[in-house]
C-alpha cells in the first residue's frame, strides 16, 4: 500500500491567482482490503467550501467521481474527514480530492495510490459456528511461523496453532459455549482479527 501526504500548498487551483478555499493538511490512503479502500484527510481551515468530491482512476489519467462528502463551509480549526470506496476493481487505484466552493469553483489535490495487490484477507466459515470447528481461508501464502489463535470474549486464548495452508480447519478441543469469540491471525507483516459467533 502506498500513499502520499500533500500539504495544502500542493493543491492545484482551478483559477490562477484565486485564494484557496481550503487548507489541506493531509490526504492519505488508510485501510485497504480486496473490496474497499479507506481515505482520510484533514483541513486546517475552510472558506465558503461546499463539498469534497472523491475521484478514482485505474490509470492515473481518466478520473471519475465515486462519492461526495459535505464540507463544514467555514472553519478556522482542524477538521477530519473520511470516505470508504466500497467498489475497488483493480490491483492499483489512484485517488484525488476535488474541493468545490459555494460558487462552483474547484481545485484538485495531489494524487494518492492504493495498492490492492497487497491486500490480505482472512475469512471464516461457517460463521456462526456450532462450536465444534470453523474453517478458514487466506488469499495469500502463509509464511513460516504464522499463527492463528482463538480467544474468548475476555481476551483469554483458548487455543492456537501454526498455519501452513491457504485453506484449513480449526477443531476445538472442547465444544465452545454460545457467544462471541475472536479468531486472530498473526504474521510478521499482517495481523487480522475476525469475530466468530457460536450458537
Amino acid at each position: 500500500m502506498k500513499s502520499t501526504n500533500p500539504s495544502f500548498a500542493s493543491w492545484v487551483s482551478a483559477q490562477s491567482g484565486s485564494p484557496l478555499p481550503v487548507a489541506l493538511v493531509n490526504f492519505k490512503v488508510g485501510a485497504v482490503t480486496s473490496t474497499s479502500v479507506a481515505l482520510t484527510w484533514s483541513t486546517a481551515s475552510e472558506e465558503n467550501l461546499d463539498k469534497f468530491v472523491i475521484e478514482r482512476s485505474s490509470d492515473e489519467k481518466l478520473f471519475t467521481a465515486v462519492g461526495n462528502v459535505n464540507a463544514a463551509g467555514n472553519s478556522k480549526k482542524m477538521l477530519n474527514y473520511n470516505f470508504t470506496d466500497e467498489t475497488p476493481a483493480t490491483h492499483k487505484l489512484y485517488y484525488r480530492l476535488k474541493s468545490v466552493d459555494l460558487d462552483g469553483k474547484y481545485e484538485y489535490s495531489s494524487v494518492v495510490v492504493a495498492d490492492l495487490e497487497g491486500a490480505k484477507e482472512l475469512s471464516l466459515y461457517p460463521n456462526p459456528s456450532n462450536g465444534e470447528s470453523v474453517n478458514f481461508t487466506l488469499n495469500f501464502d502463509p509464511q513460516e511461523d504464522d499463527v492463528i489463535a482463538v480467544l474468548d470474549n475476555s481476551g483469554r486464548e483458548i487455543m492456537h496453532g501454526v498455519v501452513n495452508t491457504l485453506n484449513g480447519q480449526i477443531v476445538f478441543t472442547e465444544q465452545l459455549k454460545p457467544g462471541i469469540y475472536i479468531v486472530k491471525y498473526t504474521s510478521p507483516n499482517f495481523k487480522k482479527a475476525e469475530r466468530l459467533l457460536v450458537r
